[in-house]
């Protein structure tokens, strides 16, 4: 790989290091939070989440070193972006609701994926198809990750609102039908119309 290719891939995987370190560390202490709690579900999730971006930041540190990059070169801005779209997850351990720290968990997954996908097609683009390979495990991680929350977030919920007081309706079925239907919709692609 030529010295411009080498340097955008470097600066690329700097920046999805950094942002799967700062998610690190905000689900790290979302796992200390819920292993006070009674939300199994969440904590599973939690960890899975916790174990998998550990994976994912060994996996670009060894890669930027592999291609003569660094974690902390050109960091400082990186990291500004980072915090930025992490605070809300931050700011989510310290919520007393564990659906609030999952929903704040799959927007930073959605982040995630898209900057692995971004990242996959740049690389693979440009002929470093390990970076490639590293990232595209990174995106269907997150994909996986996502649908782990869709899965179990109805029935936390419902777990929350009784603990607050109230009685809900078990419509756990009916949510999980939502969420069955709109990702089968969404994956076979646009809706066609019908000519009146």
């Amino acid at each position: 790989m030529d010295q411009k290719t080498r340097d955008v891939i470097s600066k690329y995987l700097g920046d999805q290091h950094a942002l799967e370190t700062h998610g690190l560390q905000a689900v790290s202490q979302q796992v200390d939070v819920l292993k006070k709690k009674n939300y199994p579900n969440a904590l599973q999730a939690c960890e899975e989440m916790q174990r998998t971006l550990q994976t994912h930041v060994n996996d670009l540190d060894a890669r930027l070193k592999a291609i003569g990059g660094s974690p902390t070169a050109g960091v400082k801005e990186t990291v500004t972006a980072a915090a930025g779209a992490i605070a809300g997850i931050y700011n989510s351990f310290r919520s007393e609701k564990a659906s609030k720290a999952l929903r704040d968990d799959y927007t930073f997954l959605s982040l995630d994926a898209m900057a692995s996908l971004m990242l996959h097609t740049t690389s693979l683009s440009l002929g470093d198809v390990d970076t490639a390979t590293i990232v595209e495990r990174g995106y269907r991680d997150c994909a996986r990750l996502i649908i782990q929350i869709d899965r179990i977030m109805p029935e936390l919920v419902l777990a929350e609102l009784r603990d607050d007081g109230f009685a809900p309706t078990d419509i756990a079925h009916e949510c999980h039908k939502l969420i069955s239907t709109s990702w089968t919709r969404a994956s076979s692609g646009p809706a066609t119309r019908q000519a009146p």
